[in-house]
């Protein structure tokens, strides 16, 4: 006999709807222990990606913004591909750019 291990946020869902999510299941607050159905929505690959907090590792203080010589760089991930939105003379700017392409890429799951 071998087991099989199911997300609690996907059998909510499962539970909730009657149907198994066809796409990966947010956590809308980045709370991975909530599972209450306000707390949990359908979404695609790249829509959960752009519902991340900033990374450990990020050393900007910017999502979405990398040093790049003396200058910042604006990118994003669209499908997992990486999509560059512009250098920039200091991390604020390119923030500023990354979040604009945020709200229009992912608009209610983009998260800045």
């Amino acid at each position: 006999m071998f087991e099989t291990w199911f997300f609690a946020h996907r059998v909510a869902v499962l539970l909730m709807t009657g149907a198994w999510p066809d796409e990966d299941t947010d956590h809308e607050n980045l709370n991975k222990s909530d599972n209450s159905w306000e707390n949990i929505r359908n979404a695609s690959r790249t829509q959960n990606r752009a519902n991340t907090p900033l990374r450990v590792d990020n050393t900007s203080g910017f999502k979405g913004v990398v040093r790049n010589g003396k200058k910042w760089r604006a990118q994003t991930m669209i499908g997992g591909a990486r999509r560059y939105l512009g250098l920039f003379e200091t991390a604020e700017q390119a923030s500023l750019a990354y979040q604009k392409a945020a709200a229009e890429l992912f608009g209610e799951f983009s998260r800045v």
